[in-house]
């Protein structure tokens, strides 16, 4: 059981037999594309973030616990750097 909820801004996509970092990072910034788009509303332009952590099995953990533990700190690596981006795990972030 995870200590941490999701939050209502979150979730997770899980992408069986895909490991070639290439391949994930193009994935990624698809997701950027399409989700990182404005809107307008009654209230004016909404500009959209998207931040993306990235955690791989089995390359950064064997447990499925400690990979949505390690792909949520990667998120919030992503989350720092103020604009909309995708990282993975710092020890090996790329």
């Amino acid at each position: 059981m995870l200590s941490r909820g999701w939050g209502g801004d979150e979730f997770i996509l899980i992408l069986p037999d895909i490991s070639d970092e290439s391949d994930i990072n193009k994935i990624a910034e698809k997701i950027m594309k399409v989700m990182g788009v404005a809107f307008v509303s009654l209230d004016g332009k909404c500009d959209v973030s998207v931040s993306i952590g990235i955690a791989v099995y089995p390359q950064h953990t064997e447990s499925s616990v400690t990979l949505i533990k390690q792909a949520d700190r990667a998120m919030y690596l992503a989350k720092g750097s103020g604009e909309s981006s995708y990282r993975y795990p710092e020890a090996l972030a790329s």
